[in-house]
């Protein structure tokens, strides 16, 4: 990915976050160097998205072959929007884009005979703003070993771009890492330019997969606040990555086939991939001559309110009691019943964030 924009769809302004084709490239073509420097001559003038910077084989020989190596592309078949790059050594990578609107880029990578793959990003967010400024607001940060941000803040707006690795690590051997020692050196040379941002205005960024895989690797692009729910499917995808592995699920799916759907299994707190889990159960037992208190498993993160009703009528339902925090535990409601009437339902009202 040889560069970038993003859009804020409220004010209808762009701004290029990744990649600087103003910068001298060095080249007629879009091939890029190959190492930092070759003796005393700078040698990589420029950083694409999804940049295979060194690999190691399971022998334990690295290389840097595929730097400007070439891929078979097709399209993915799964009814995502999405590419499979195939390399001539048996590598594959699957980069999707959720929808229209999203703000990031997945790639999973399988590394088939190799050890383990170096992948560089460079990252120019609002790069008319650091063409003007310089670096005076850009600033990373690293809030996990699996994350890192780079945000440039100026008076007009902040930019940020952010790249995070994660691995499947039921495959042995598997993991992945922000490469936090990554030099834009050769150990032989030295910049006066801070480390990683030799190249004109890019900053540098370095992922290290170990492992066959497969391995996730996601460019995500925001003004500085985090999206939660980057496919807007109203599934956080956190939720989605634990349960799924991916973000292919919709709210209204339903993969373990028992009625509910995802967005319903999220609420209550279910397994989405469990038939045997699925509505918490709701008890009723006597609390003294004339009230009863409905008991309910609670999940954290969600609010719980027992509604009654002397009928089944649609609008007859009120409050019983304060609303109820969940932490886990079962929890209970009492409803005194003062005037007792000759019947009384009760259900639960589930609300998450």
């Amino acid at each position: 990915m040889t560069a970038a924009w993003m859009r804020d769809p409220t004010t209808s302004k762009v701004w290029q976050v990744a990649g600087n084709l103003a910068a001298f490239s060095n080249s007629e073509t879009e091939d890029e160097g190959n190492s930092n420097v070759t003796g005393l001559a700078v040698n990589a003038y420029r950083t694409s998205g999804f940049k295979d910077w060194w690999v190691v084989s399971s022998g334990g020989t690295g290389n840097s072959t595929r730097v400007n190596s070439l891929y078979t592309v097709s399209a993915t078949t799964d009814g995502t929007t999405g590419w499979i790059m195939n390399s001539q050594d048996g590598v594959t990578k699957t980069i999707r884009l959720a929808n229209a609107s999203s703000d990031r880029l997945t790639a999973t990578y399988s590394l088939s005979g190799l050890s383990r793959a170096y992948l560089r990003f460079g990252l120019s967010p609002n790069l008319q703003d650091l063409m003007i400024r310089g670096q005076t607001g850009l600033a990373v940060t690293s809030p996990s070993a699996s994350r890192i941000n780079v945000a440039n803040v100026s008076t007009s707006a902040t930019v940020r771009a952010s790249v995070q690795v994660s691995s499947d690590t039921s495959n042995g051997g598997n993991s992945s890492s922000i490469n936090t020692t990554a030099t834009d050196t050769d150990g032989l040379t030295a910049f006066s330019t801070i480390n990683m941002r030799n190249q004109a205005q890019t900053q540098q960024v370095e992922v290290a997969l170990v492992g066959q895989g497969p391995h996730t690797v996601t460019l995500a692009f925001d003004q500085g606040t985090d999206n939660t729910d980057t496919d807007a499917d109203g599934l956080p995808d956190t939720w989605e990555l634990s349960n799924f592995g991916n973000l292919n699920q919709t709210a209204s799916g339903d993969p373990d086939s028992d009625g509910l759907t995802n967005l319903q299994e999220y609420i209550y707190g279910s397994n989405p991939n469990s038939s045997s889990s699925g509505l918490p159960t709701v008890g009723v037992s006597s609390a003294g001559t004339n009230g009863f208190t409905i008991s309910f498993p609670t999940v954290s993160g969600r609010t719980y309110q027992v509604l009654g009703s002397d009928s089944l009528s649609s609008n007859s339902w009120s409050n019983i009691g304060s609303p109820v925090s969940g932490d886990g535990t079962q929890k209970s409601t009492t409803d005194p019943l003062t005037n007792a009437p000759n019947r009384k339902f009760y259900k639960v009202q589930i609300s998450a964030p």
